[in-house]
């Protein structure tokens, strides 16, 4: 029991770590491509892949929502680009 939690743990912390250096790879490809004219507008950093406002937390998305267009429900995901929160009208997949 106890070897199969720590293998767990060890598969976890690999994906984990694999995660964090696509995030880092994704971060330093923007860094290397950023036109300040082109990704950040109106103060909002966008993704490049999707063009969407990059918040950096379900929490933060949802308080971007609110914000948002009046009567339009929105919800918040996690991009699997840039891994950073979206939001989207769509109510099914992204």
């Amino acid at each position: 029991m106890k070897q199969e939690r720590t293998t767990d743990l060890a598969t976890k912390v690999a994906r984990l770590t694999e995660e964090l250096r696509k995030a880092n790879e994704y971060i330093d490809t923007l860094e290397s491509q950023l036109s300040p004219a082109t990704v950040v507008q109106e103060k909002r950093v966008r993704c490049l892949e999707t063009g969407k406002v990059i918040y950096t937390s379900n929490s933060d998305a949802n308080h971007g929502s609110r914000a948002g267009a009046k009567g339009m429900r929105m919800r918040a995901y996690q991009c699997d680009k840039c891994y950073g929160w979206h939001l989207t009208s769509s109510t099914n997949g992204k």
